[in-house]
């Protein structure tokens, strides 16, 4: 089942993405926890990687919810 993930990008952007496990809706996966998705904040392909959200300052969880992809 689909669930909301914080995810950062190789950019540095975090946002939230409906992360399906096994399978890559609208990204490329390249392993557990990692896939190549588009960014939804600077709109660019990039590797991206699911985020323990108890390791982010609240600015980075601001960040996170201000920023949605949808499926990946």
């Amino acid at each position: 089942m689909a669930s909301d993930q914080i995810v950062r990008c190789s950019d540095g952007h975090y946002y939230t993405a409906k992360w399906v496990p096994l399978v890559g809706l609208r990204s490329v996966r390249l392993g557990p926890g990692r896939r190549l998705a588009r960014c939804p904040v600077d709109k660019h392909w990039r590797m991206t990687t699911q985020v323990d959200p108890t390791e982010l300052t609240e600015a980075q969880r601001a960040e996170a919810d201000h920023h949605h992809a949808g499926l990946q």
